[in-house]
């Protein structure tokens, strides 16, 4: 009975349906989900232990321990000792602010499954916030787009070094933020340095008086302010800016969507022409690892975005797990969308070309479905894609529909969100494990000194 209400009370608002609706086989995705996702709406959620507030409600199998030691692999061969960065391609020295973030994810999925002790996770961390500390700034205010990892030094996205850089990326520095606060949660020797790191950045430049996220590109020596994010990750940006008491209003409440039925499923889709304005999976899970749901809109296009793969699936035979992902070949990176450009399963580079014989599995997307909904579907696309890896290097991005064989392109993306699956998995929401409320020297400078403004 309790499942029973917990699904009304989720999609009451959104259509109606009888209790024998409910009760069919396909309604349990959204409870499985619920499950998973609700830690809120327990009556008594577990107390919180003082000495390790992010210990884990179970443990990994024998096989979800082998994947999160293969995801690791990725990581211990990519990471820089001397700068705490790890490269966001295998074996090249470059990253992003999101690259890293992930990373961040990845590295507490290390240490809470003991693939990594105590002292070493530390040891990296401090590193990665050393660096981060020291870095220099875009325009002296906030994290450039790319970094060369060795150097540390702003590149631009061929990796060239650019003594001004080249913008900023708000959806990199909202992320960061998101995974910041995770680690906040659980870490308190680490506190101090993430308050250090997250006072240096000059909000304001990004983050508007009204509740919107900027971007920015900066080339021929002018600075171009963009919106650079779409409907899903906007929504899922917003809440990570909130977490550290910024007001992220506007960027939160869905205003250019637009439901396009796919297949008889309602996808939210963006309003905006940009090449980026294409749908995925990757925001949507990233909303329910951190947040579960926490709200009745986010809800249901959480689901619908995992239904309509699923219903790709059942009309053409065709597994199906769509979100960006490096490729092993040029072009080497592709939106492969649900929807994009008024057509569906369309996969489009960054000029919005079409690259359709280059369509792939996503693994970071595929194996997510099984842990956020556990249903017939997500539990054969884990079957088709949980050895999609070397052992020795980490999981490949995916495998391609037309084409025969593997991408076998090694990705921080990849395994970093794979080890933040299994961790979601064996923690819940990862936003709602110990939530905060009062940090010290950030709200200090926030409060007393300037609250970041321009």
């Amino acid at each position: 009975m309790v499942k029973k209400i917990l699904f009304i009370l989720l999609f009451s608002s959104l259509q109606a349906f009888s209790l024998d609706e409910i009760t069919m086989p396909e309604s349990n995705i959204s409870v499985a989900m619920l499950q998973k996702c609700f830690c809120n709406t327990q009556e008594k959620p577990p107390e919180i232990d003082p000495m390790d507030p992010c210990k884990l409600k179970s443990q990994p199998t024998k096989e979800e321990l082998k994947m999160a030691k293969i995801a690791w692999k990725y990581v211990e061969n990519n990471y820089n000792e001397e700068t705490g960065l790890i490269n966001a391609a295998n074996n090249y020295n470059s990253g992003s602010i999101w690259d890293w973030a992930n990373g961040v994810y990845g590295l507490l999925g290390a240490r809470k499954f003991n693939i990594i002790t105590q002292e070493k996770y530390e040891k990296m961390m401090n590193a990665f916030l050393t660096t981060m500390q020291e870095i220099k700034l875009f325009n002296n205010e906030l994290p450039n787009k790319t970094y060369n990892t060795k150097s540390t030094k702003m590149t631009n996205y061929g990796n060239d070094e650019v003594e001004d850089g080249i913008g900023w990326s708000v959806a990199d520095i909202a992320r960061l933020l998101a995974s910041l606060n995770v680690v906040y949660q659980c870490e308190y020797n680490l506190r101090p340095a993430i308050e250090k790191l997250t006072t240096r950045y000059r909000y304001c430049r990004a983050f508007n008086v009204y509740g919107d996220l900027y971007g920015s590109s900066f080339y021929e020596g002018e600075l171009h302010i963009n919106k650079e994010t779409m409907t899903g990750y906007e929504e899922y940006l917003a809440r990570g800016v909130e977490l550290w008491g910024h007001n992220a209003d506007e960027a939160r409440r869905y205003k250019f969507l637009k439901e396009v039925p796919i297949y008889g499923v309602n996808v939210p889709t963006d309003t905006r022409t940009f090449y980026s304005a294409f749908v995925g999976s990757e925001s949507y899970w990233n909303t329910a690892f951190d947040y579960g749901v926490d709200d009745n809109e986010t809800g249901k296009y959480i689901y619908n975005i995992y239904k309509v793969q699923e219903e790709r699936y059942n009309h053409t035979g065709q597994f199906t797990a769509v979100t960006e992902d490096n490729i092993d070949r040029a072009p080497y990176f592709l939106y492969n969308s649900i929807y994009t450009d008024g057509e569906p399963w369309k996969i489009i580079n960054h000029d919005a070309q079409d690259y359709n014989d280059f369509k792939s599995v996503s693994s970071k997307a595929g194996l997510a479905m099984k842990y956020i909904f556990d249903t017939p579907y997500s539990n054969s696309l884990f079957e088709y894609l949980k050895n999609n890896y070397d052992s020795e290097k980490g999981f490949y991005a995916g495998i391609y529909e037309t084409m025969a064989g593997q991408n076998k392109a090694l990705t921080l993306n990849t395994n970093s969100l794979i080890l933040e699956t299994l961790l979601f998995d064996k923690l819940g929401a990862l936003q709602e494990i110990n939530e905060i409320k009062k940090r010290g020297t950030y709200d200090f400078y926030r409060n007393r000194i300037n609250n970041f403004k321009c």
